[in-house]
């Protein structure tokens, strides 16, 4: 049975305001702009906006109203940043890429908790908060800037898709989009969710550290694939990709018995 209290109707923004009313009166369901949250995310259609995020940065100024910064050394104000402002979004940075306002808005709370003695003084920042971001390897403090870790929540989510084609999630993915082997070739399109657009976008920085480790070849194309080198052999041969008529061509191809015993003559 439909349970009608805890349902609602959301309509693209083209829809007549005369039909919206005939249908929630047909359903008996009211219409709402947003959906709301699902597992703590929040579920939007299209490109999100910092009003989806908003409850994020009321929960993270509510936390600085319980404590009182001038009672913490500044060692106790980074144990407080890396224990619970840190870790607030972390459950939502690992489904969306939040917009750049929010990531930012984030940063500044814990940059004002660290440095300001009240709520009403204005500290005074003596390092760069870039700097207070290095490890501690190198001089920082340890602390995170939040779309940095947005950004290996994303690569880790991407990764998952490519190396566990057995998980749930990403048969899902590839049942809608495409399947691991061609998550580097896909081309977006307008109707993609927004989850998958920012793990396309992610494409670039992953083929910086990711490499295929050869098997059967079937899946490694042989120009534009990292497989046998730092780099694709297209980029090593500033070879257009327009030009090479056989572009898609796999690894595979090249590994038969015939090709094999060529190969070894010619070196």
């Amino acid at each position: 049975m439909i349970n009608f209290h805890k349902s609602s109707l959301i309509f693209s923004r083209n829809t007549r305001a005369l039909d919206k009313q005939a249908v929630a009166g047909i359903l008996n369901i009211p219409h709402t702009a947003a959906i709301g949250k699902y597992l703590g995310c929040p579920i939007f259609m299209g490109r999100p906006h910092m009003e989806h995020f908003q409850p994020l940065l009321i929960k993270a100024m509510s936390k600085l109203d319980n404590w009182k910064a001038k009672c913490f050394s500044k060692a106790g104000r980074i144990t407080l940043i890396q224990s619970h402002l840190e870790s607030l979004p972390s459950h939502t940075m690992q489904c969306f890429k939040l917009p750049s306002r929010v990531s930012d808005k984030l940063d500044q709370i814990n940059r004002d908790f660290f440095w300001k003695n009240s709520s009403t003084r204005k500290g005074l920042p003596l390092i760069a908060w870039d700097k207070i971001c290095w490890p501690k390897s190198i001089g920082g403090l340890g602390l995170r800037k939040t779309a940095a870790v947005n950004l290996a929540f994303l690569a880790k989510l991407a990764w998952k898709f490519l190396t566990k084609p057995t998980n749930f999630w990403a048969q899902l993915m590839s049942v809608k989009y495409t399947n691991p082997d061609g998550f580097f070739h896909y081309k977006p399109r307008p109707s993609d969710s927004w989850v998958w657009k920012c793990l396309l976008r992610l494409r670039p920085f992953l083929k910086q550290g990711i490499r295929w480790k050869l098997g059967n070849g079937k899946s490694i194309h042989f120009w534009t694939d990292v497989w046998c080198s730092d780099a694709s052999l297209a980029s090593k041969l500033d070879s257009d990709l327009s030009s090479l008529s056989d572009v898609d061509i796999k690894v595979c191809e090249f590994i038969t018995d015939d090709k094999q015993w060529d190969l070894v003559k010619l070196n």
